[in-house]
């Protein structure tokens, strides 16, 4: 798995650092470690992570999707955020399994979500009456409803493209939480030259 996220980020043009390490340890999830300590002179030689454009997905890679613009369009809180732009561009690509094109970075992605929107009903109980119960609640009162919205123009794509993997409301949750555990703001992005 890690072969062909290492594989097609190479092809790319992606580099990593030599100091870099992917681990998949055989009870938990992948990470990724720097194996010694680096210098600022070493990083200024060598970043650590260099990632084409071609390799960025972005709200404006996502709105090119026709399953996500459709959804887009059903969804109440118009016009939609890019965090749901981008929650859906993963859901549906993930959906669409070997077909997708971004299959190698999906499969590299943590399997379950792991901050408090994935909690169990024990974890909960022990939040409820806390701030966080509260936020916790509405955020998943809030992605209830997105989805929704959307549900049923997922299902009739699927039916349509014959596309077999799932497109519940706990794959959106998982999509929404890997936007929101890696999104960082690009809009500083389009005005470099840099990939």
């Amino acid at each position: 798995m890690m072969g062909d996220f290492t594989l097609a980020f190479s092809a790319a043009g992606g580099t990593v650092n030599r100091y870099i390490q992917i681990v998949a340890p055989p009870q938990g999830e992948r990470g990724v470690f720097v194996g010694k300590d680096i210098t600022g002179a070493e990083l200024a030689a060598e970043p650590l992570v260099r990632v084409p454009a071609s390799l960025v997905i972005t709200a404006a890679v996502a709105g090119c999707s026709d399953i996500v613009t459709q959804c887009c369009a059903e969804v109440s809180d118009s016009p939609a955020s890019d965090t749901v732009l981008l929650a859906l561009f993963l859901l549906t690509e993930k959906a669409r399994g070997a077909e997708s094109q971004w299959q190698w970075y999906l499969d590299a992605l943590p399997r379950a979500g792991v901050n408090a929107l994935h909690f169990d009903e024990r974890d909960m109980n022990a939040l409820t009456g806390t701030p966080l119960g509260r936020a916790v609640e509405a955020k998943l009162r809030q992605l209830r409803r997105q989805y929704s919205c959307f549900m049923a123009t997922l299902e009739r794509w699927k039916q349509s493209t014959g596309v077999d993997g799932l497109v519940s409301f706990e794959v959106y949750k998982w999509a929404h939480a890997i936007v929101l555990s890696r999104a960082i703001s690009l809009h500083s992005f389009a005005e470099t030259s840099d990939s």
